[in-house]
C-alpha cells in the first residue's frame, strides 16, 4: 500500500466519500467505525485530514472495497452514476442494488482503462478493434494485457497491480510476465524481417 503521507488526501477523500455513498452508509456510521467524531471523519472525506494506514484499511473493509481502490493516485471517476441511472431506470424496472453494482463496476473498469492508458508508451493508444466480451468476467483485451506486462517489466507497476490487471493470482501474473520476455515479438504488418 502507498504510504499515507504520499497519498493525495483530497483524492483519497473523494474515493472514500464515493464508496461510502455507493454503499449507502452515513458519515456517522463511518465515524463510529473509526471511533472518531463525525467532523473528524468529514475532514478525511474533504481532504482536510490525512487518514492513517489503519483507518484506510478499516474503511476499505467497511465499504466493501480493496485498499488499492481507495489509494489510487488518479482522480476518481465520479460523474458516471446520475446519467446511467436515469437511462437505466427508463429501460427496465430498476433493481437499485444490481444497478448500483453495475455502475460501480463500470466506474472501476473505466479507471482501470485510464490507468492503463497512462502506463502505455506514447503512440500505443491507436484505435482498437474490440471483440465482444462476456458480461460476467470482464476480461481485458489481449492488447491491454500486454501493456500491463510491459509496464510491470519497466517497473511502473508491481506484482499485485499486474495480477489485478490480468485478472489472475500473483504467481500466474509473474509467470505471464516471464513468459512474455522469452516470446518472440510479431513483426508489424507491412514490415519485412531478415
Amino acid at each position: 500500500m502507498a504510504q499515507p503521507d504520499k497519498i493525495n488526501p483530497r483524492i483519497l477523500g473523494q474515493r472514500i466519500a464515493a464508496a461510502r455513498k455507493a454503499r449507502g452508509n452515513t458519515p456517522e456510521e463511518a465515524a463510529e467505525l473509526l471511533q472518531c467524531s463525525r467532523p473528524r471523519y468529514i475532514a478525511i472525506e474533504k481532504g482536510e485530514r490525512q487518514a492513517k494506514s489503519d483507518e484506510i484499511i478499516k474503511l476499505a473493509a467497511f465499504l466493501g472495497r480493496k485498499v488499492h481502490e481507495l489509494v489510487r493516485p488518479t482522480e476518481p471517476i465520479l460523474d458516471v452514476h446520475p446519467d446511467l441511472r436515469a437511462v437505466a431506470e427508463k429501460m427496465v424496472a430498476a433493481n437499485d442494488e444490481a444497478l448500483n453494482a453495475a455502475i460501480n463496476e463500470l466506474r472501476r473498469l473505466t479507471e482501470d482503462y485510464r490507468d492503463l492508458e497512462d502506463l502505455a508508451p506514447r503512440g500505443a493508444a491507436e484505435p482498437l478493434d474490440f471483440a465482444a466480451q462476456p458480461i460476467g468476467g470482464f476480461p481485458f483485451p489481449e492488447r491491454y494485457k500486454s501493456l500491463a506486462v510491459a509496464a510491470y517489466q519497466r517497473g511502473d507497476i508491481g506484482d499485485s497491480d499486474l495480477a489485478y490487471y490480468l485478472r489472475c493470482d500473483i504467481v500466474t501474473a509473474r509467470e505471464t510476465a516471464i513468459a512474455s520476455v522469452s516470446e518472440p515479438t510479431a513483426s508489424a504488418p507491412g514490415s519485412t524481417t531478415p
